[in-house]
């Protein structure tokens, strides 16, 4: 029986159902949901996704394994096309997204889309 999607291992389940919370929530909320409070659709939840990634023991770096190690699994075999798009997360100049410079400190999201050969989306990676 397959797992439901996660962001990662912490080694702490709660942490491991606040990622698979805010996992739900991107998918949920589209593009429309790239702000905390948004994604958190209300007060609980905003408060559920800071706390989880505040957290020491949350990594890009596991995140990013954890995803990779998914998507491979559901891909092996498969003759796979991945079309992507790079899609700017904090962009508008206020004074907490300027760097030292002034210049804007842009977070970048690279969301990608898997075809099999038979344009059957595989997965979000």
């Amino acid at each position: 029986m397959e797992r439901d999607p996660v962001l990662g291992e912490f080694g702490d389940r709660r942490l491991e159902e606040g990622g698979a919370f805010l996992l739900e929530r991107l998918c949920t909320v589209g593009q429309s949901g790239v702000c905390i409070r948004t994604l958190g659709g209300d007060r609980a939840g905003e408060l559920r996704i800071t706390r989880f990634l505040r957290n020491e023991q949350v990594t890009p770096e596991e995140m990013f394994a954890t995803a990779g190690a998914r998507t491979a699994s559901l891909v092996q075999g498969c003759h796979i096309l991945a079309i992507q798009d790079t899609t700017p997360l904090r962009d508008r100049a206020c004074p907490r997204t300027l760097d030292p410079g002034g210049k804007k400190n842009s977070l970048q999201l690279h969301p990608t889309v898997a075809l099999s050969l038979a344009s059957q989306p595989v997965r979000f990676m």
